[in-house]
This record gives structure tokens, sequence and C-alpha cells, in this order.
């Protein structure tokens, strides 16, 4: 599926996509298909997502093309893939539990596909907020503070 195209008819996109969740970004250019590869040997699924006029692509890598959990966003430029996430300073962002006063890890932030206008923040919740209840989460970001934001965490049974 191509997924964009620059003024060079350079194409990007992902190819593949069995019933096991795999795909491969790839950039096409000179007709020819360059498979780009997934930034580890855990990811099975990789889409280019656009490239800019010197060919250099942006896109996601993930386990599987059936769930968002691991995606990392990547950067393939020159012949080598690089996660994006990892460039990202540790402080950058974090997001605060204000009733605890706990750091949650900021997993991913990055446009929603098809909503260019709108960010997402993906963190992972510890095991401590377990049923906690409503906890209050505000995300800071380059030293500026977001509203606060009530999420209720309930007790799941059965699941872990």
């Amino acid at each position: 599926m191509a997924r964009d195209i620059n003024a060079s008819a350079q194409v990007v996109g992902h190819y593949g996509g069995n019933d096991d969740g795999s795909g491969r970004a790839f950039l096409y250019s000179g007709g020819v298909r360059r498979d780009l590869g997934t930034l580890s040997a855990q990811h099975t699924f990789s889409s280019g997502q656009a490239l800019n006029s010197a060919g250099t692509v942006v896109g996601v890598s993930s386990p599987s093309f059936f769930s968002n959990e691991g995606e990392r966003a990547f950067i393939y430029k020159d012949g080598t893939m690089q996660d994006l996430n990892s460039l990202v300073p540790p402080d950058s962002a974090r997001v605060y539990a204000q009733g605890s006063n706990i750091a949650l890890p900021v997993e991913f932030v990055g446009k929603v596909p098809g909503f260019s206008w709108l960010t997402q923040i993906v963190v992972r919740l510890p095991d401590e907020l377990d049923a906690a209840g409503d906890v209050q989460l505000t995300v800071s970001f380059r030293g500026r503070t977001s509203n606060r934001a009530v999420v209720n965490i309930a007790a799941v049974t059965g699941v872990r």
C-alpha cells in the first residue's frame, strides 16, 4: 500500500501483510522496490509513512500489524533505519500521576494518523496503579504543563 510520493516520483508504504501480521516498509525509486526492513528482529511489520524530496523516509516498525504495542517511529536515510524514539531525550516529555506523583514512562509521542493536527502520547501505567480509581494526569513538555485529565483505573479480573 502506497502512503506517500515525492516530486521525484519516489514512493513509500508497505507491502506483504499476511494473516500473521507481517509486512515490510518499502521505498520505490527508479523502478526498484527497496525493502527497508524493521527496527529489530522482534518486529515483523514496518510501514513507510512519508518521505521528503531527498528520499528520507519516516515510518513505524512494530511486532505486528495487528497491534500498536511496541510500535516505534523510525527514520530511514542513506540505507540505515534509525529508531526516532531513541533520539528523544528522556526528560523531554514526562507524564505525572498527580495524586501519587509517580512519573510514567512515555512510550511514544507523535501525530495521529489521518489527523495531522492531533498529537498522541502513549504512556505505560505501573502495576502500583492497578485499581487506583480516579488518577489525575498532566503532560509536561518543554517547560509547559497541560490541563489535568482524570483517568479511572479499575481492576480487571482474570486478565494479566
